[in-house]
C-alpha cells in the first residue's frame, strides 16, 4: 500500500516538475521573443504612445523673376499654442488670450477644455499681436506659481507667405494657404517644388497626456522648399500693369489685359485689371484673382485674320499678287457679310485686304482655303485646345464641329466671328508667325533651384510643332507691318521701329446671343519686324458707352505706348528715322474730350478744329480736303491724343444711293458736317456761305461721291 502510494506520489511530483519546467520554458521563450525579436518594435510603439509630436513647417521656396527679383518669399511669424493640461485657470487664460488676439472667448475656452496635450490658439499672428503676447508671457512668468494663468502657453514660429510687390503679377503667382500649401497660380502649379518637407518636435508625456519635465525630446529639422525662377520680368510686368490700369480708367472698361511673350514662349508679363493683393486676398472678389486671359474665351474679331492669312499663304490658296472684289458686302449662302465700316475697298490685293481689315476680302480668302485646310490650321495653332501653359485653369477655344460646319461658318470664322479663343492662345499664334513659324508652348517656369541656389533642373522652352514656312511668315509680317504704317493700326506706331500687328473688334456673346452694345477691342502685334523679340496682346473687354470700341482706336494706341516703353527698356536700338507719327507717348487719362467732325473740311481748317478741341492731327495724303478720319466724330478720347485723317482723292463707295442735300446759305463747316453725315465728300470753292452746288439738291448719287460747293461772301448791306 505504501509502496503504491509512494509510486503515485513520485509520479505526481515528476509530472508537476515537468509541467513547471515546460511552463517556465515557454515563459522564458516568450520573454526572449518579446525582448530579442520584438523588443525594438515594442520600444518604438511605447515611445510613440508617450511622445507628443508638434509639426515644424519648412519655409516655402521663393518665386523670383528672371533677373532674380523676389516675387514671393516666406518670412517667420509667431504662432501661439497651449498645453491644456498645464493650464491652472482656463477661463482666465481664455479671457486674456482672447483680448490680446481678438478671438471669441467662448470658442477659445472650449478649445482649451479639450482632453489633449496640444492646441493651436492662433496661428501666424501679426507683429502687434506678437508683441502683446510676448509681454503678457513675460509679466506672467514673474508671478508666483499658483497665480500664473499663462503657464502652458508658448510661442513658436511658422513660415508666412509674403508678396513684397503686392499686386504685381498677382494673378500669375496665386496664393498659398495657412498650412503652407499652394492654392492658386504658380503656387499650386509648382507646389511640390516650393513646399519643402516639414520637421517636428516630439516631447514625452505621461498617461494623461501631460508633458514630463526633463523627459526625452526629439527634433527633426524641416527642409525648406526649392526656389522657382520664372520667365517674368518685374520691370516689364510693371510697364504692363501701369498700362492696364491707365487704359481701364480711360476707357471705362469692365476689364483689361496685357500679355508680353518672347519668341521662345516665355511670358515676360501677364497683367490684368482689376487685380488683387495676395497678401490680403480675402479682401477681394474671387473674380479678381482669376487669370481670365488664359481662362476665358472671347470672339477674337479681326486679330484672327492673321491666322486666316497665314493658312492661305502657307497652303498656296492665295498669293500676294491676288486681287479681290470688295464692294463692301458679300453673300454666302443665305447670309450677307459686311465690312466693319460698310465701305468697299474696290479691287484690293492681299496686302490691302489685311491693311484695311476687309471682312469681305477675308471671306473670299477663307473660302479659297476651304473647311478642311482651315480646321487643319486651327488645330496646328492649338486654338481649339489648351496651349499647355504651366498655370492652372486654362480654357480652350470653342469652334463649330468640323462635321457640321458650313460655308457660312467658314466665312464668319475667317474674320474672327463664330469661334472663340483665349487671349493667351491668340498671342501664342502671333508669336509663331513672328518667330518663323514654330509654335511654342507658353510658359512661366524657367528653372528650379535648391535653397542654396544650385540649379536642380532647367525648364527649357518647349517647341510644339512647326506650323508655317519661313517664307510665309516673312511675307505675312511685311503685310502686318503695313497695318501699323498705314492701315487700321496706325495709332500703334512707335517712332524709329518697324512693328507688325493686327487690330480687332468683336461683339460679345451675352447669354447665348451676340450683343449689339458690348464689345471687345484688341490688338496683337510683335517687333521689331526685322528681328522680332517680343509679342504683345492688348485686350479691352467691354469699353464704356462714352468711348469708342474699335481696336484701332483704343487698343492700338496702348500697344504703341507699351511697346515703346518695352523697346526702350530692352535696349533695342531704333532702326528707322523718327517721323512724328503717333505712339510711344504716355496715354493721358485725366481729361476726355469729344472728337470733332473733320471730314470734308480743308486740311488747314481741320487742323485748327482739332487743336481747338484739344487734339493733335496727323494727315495722310496731299489732297486739300479731309476725306476720312480715325476715330470717327463723336468718340471720346483723352485730350492730347492724335487724330488721323486721310486726304486722298480716291473715293470709296457704298452700295445704294443717297440724295444730295440743299446747302444754300450754309457755312463751310456746316456744309462739311452735313455731307460727312451722309457719306458724301465736300469739294469747296471760295469762302463765305454756300451759294451754288453741283450736283444739284435732290440728285441721287453713290455714297462717297464729291459735291462741289461754291462759297461767296455776302454783300454788305447799304
Amino acid at each position: 500500500m505504501y509502496t503504491v502510494l509512494g509510486i503515485n506520489y513520485r509520479k505526481r511530483m515528476l509530472l508537476l516538475f515537468v509541467s513547471s519546467l515546460l511552463t517556465c520554458s515557454l515563459l522564458i521563450g516568450r520573454l526572449a521573443f518579446i525582448q530579442l525579436v520584438r523588443g525594438e518594435e515594442l520600444r518604438r510603439s511605447a515611445l510613440a504612445v508617450r511622445m507628443h509630436e508638434i509639426q515644424v513647417q519648412p519655409k516655402r521656396g521663393k518665386i523670383l523673376d528672371r533677373n532674380g527679383q523676389p516675387l514671393a518669399i516666406s518670412v517667420n511669424v509667431d504662432t501661439v499654442f497651449a498645453s491644456p493640461f498645464m493650464l491652472k485657470n482656463k477661463p482666465a487664460t481664455a479671457h486674456l488670450l482672447a483680448t490680446l488676439l481678438s478671438l471669441d472667448e467662448e470658442k477659445l475656452l472650449a478649445k482649451l477644455d479639450q482632453n489633449v496635450g496640444f492646441v493651436y490658439v492662433k496661428r501666424k499672428i501679426s507683429d502687434t499681436e506678437s508683441k502683446a503676447v510676448r509681454q503678457a508671457l513675460k509679466d506672467d512668468s514673474q508671478k508666483p506659481a499658483d497665480q500664473r494663468i499663462l503657464a502652458g502657453v508658448e510661442l513658436t514660429q511658422e513660415g508666412q507667405r509674403f508678396y513684397p510687390n503686392k499686386q504685381l503679377a498677382a494673378s500669375v503667382l496665386g496664393i498659398a494657404g495657412i498650412d503652407n500649401q499652394g492654392l492658386e497660380g504658380l503656387e499650386v502649379e509648382y507646389d511640390e517644388d516650393l513646399k519643402g518637407r516639414p520637421g517636428f518636435i516630439a516631447t514625452e508625456t505621461d498617461s494623461r497626456g501631460r508633458w514630463i519635465n526633463g523627459a526625452a525630446h526629439q527634433y527633426q529639422a524641416p527642409e525648406d522648399g526649392n526656389t522657382l525662377v520664372t520667365t517674368l520680368d518685374a520691370n516689364v510686368q510693371l510697364i504692363a500693369e501701369r498700362g492696364v490700369e491707365q487704359v481701364r480708367l480711360a476707357t471705362e472698361a469692365k476689364r483689361v489685359a496685357i500679355i508680353v511673350e518672347d519668341m521662345k514662349g516665355g511670358i515676360l508679363a501677364f497683367a490684368q485689371s482689376p487685380t488683387f493683393d495676395p497678401n490680403h486676398y480675402t479682401d477681394y472678389k474671387a473674380a479678381d484673382r482669376r487669370p481670365w486671359p488664359l481662362a476665358d474665351t472671347l470672339y477674337p474679331g479681326s486679330v484672327f485674320k492673321m491666322v486666316t492669312a497665314a493658312a492661305a499663304l502657307n497652303e498656296g490658296a492665295v498669293s500676294p499678287a491676288d486681287h479681290f472684289n470688295d464692294p463692301g458686302f458679300i453673300k454666302v449662302g443665305d447670309h450677307t457679310f459686311h465690312n466693319w465700316d460698310n465701305y468697299g475697298t474696290g479691287s484690293p490685293d492681299l496686302a490691302t485686304v489685311i491693311e484695311k481689315s476687309s471682312n469681305v476680302g477675308f471671306v473670299q480668302i477663307g473660302l479659297r482655303v476651304g473647311l478642311d485646310r482651315f480646321y487643319k490650321y486651327i488645330d496646328a495653332f492649338s486654338l481649339d485646345k489648351p496651349t499647355g501653359i504651366d498655370l492652372p485653369g486654362e480654357g480652350r477655344g470653342l469652334v463649330p464641329p468640323r462635321k457640321s460646319a458650313t460655308l457660312v461658318d467658314l466665312a464668319a470664322m475667317s474674320f474672327g466671328q463664330t469661334l472663340t479663343v483665349t487671349p493667351i492662345a491668340m498671342l501664342n499664334a502671333a508669336t509663331a508667325i513672328a518667330n518663323g513659324g514654330e509654335l511654342m508652348r507658353p510658359h512661366f517656369g524657367m528653372e528650379v533651384r535648391n535653397p542654396d541656389g544650385q540649379v536642380l533642373r532647367k525648364l527649357e522652352p518647349d517647341p510644339v510643332r512647326p506650323v508655317l514656312s519661313r517664307e510665309t511668315t516673312t511675307t505675312l509680317a511685311a503685310m502686318l507691318e503695313n497695318v501699323i504704317s498705314r492701315g487700321t493700326g496706325k495709332m500703334a506706331h512707335v517712332d524709329g521701329y518697324r512693328l507688325a500687328g493686327k487690330t480687332g473688334t468683336a461683339q460679345k456673346n451675352v447669354n447665348g446671343r451676340v450683343s449689339s452694345d458690348k464689345h471687345t477691342a484688341a490688338f496683337v502685334g510683335f517687333g521689331p519686324v526685322d528681328k522680332p523679340q517680343i509679342a504683345v496682346a492688348i485686350v479691352i473687354d467691354e469699353p464704356g458707352p462714352s468711348v469708342p470700341y474699335y481696336g484701332g482706336q483704343i487698343a492700338a494706341p496702348v500697344f504703341g505706348v507699351v511697346m515703346g516703353d518695352l523697346l526702350r527698356y530692352l535696349e533695342i536700338p531704333p532702326t528707322e528715322p523718327k517721323i512724328g507719327k503717333p505712339g510711344g507717348q504716355p496715354l493721358p487719362v485725366e481729361e476726355m474730350a469729344e472728337v470733332p467732325s473733320l471730314v470734308n473740311l480743308p486740311v488747314d481748317e481741320a487742323r485748327r478744329v482739332a487743336v481747338d478741341a484739344g487734339f493733335q492731327l496727323r494727315v495722310d495724303g496731299a489732297y486739300p480736303v479731309v476725306t476720312g478720319q480715325v476715330p470717327p466724330a463723336g468718340a471720346r478720347l483723352p485730350r492730347g491724343s492724335t487724330l488721323i485723317v486721310e486726304a486722298t482723292e480716291e473715293g470709296t463707295a457704298l452700295s445704294g444711293e443717297v440724295r444730295v442735300p440743299d446747302l444754300t446759305g450754309k457755312t463751310l463747316r456746316e456744309s462739311a458736317g452735313i455731307l460727312a453725315g451722309m457719306n458724301l465728300r465736300l469739294a469747296p470753292e471760295g469762302t463765305g456761305l454756300a451759294a451754288g452746288q453741283d450736283p444739284a439738291p435732290g440728285t441721287l448719287v453713290a455714297p462717297g461721291s464729291s459735291v462741289r460747293v461754291t462759297f461767296r461772301t455776302p454783300a454788305a448791306s447799304p
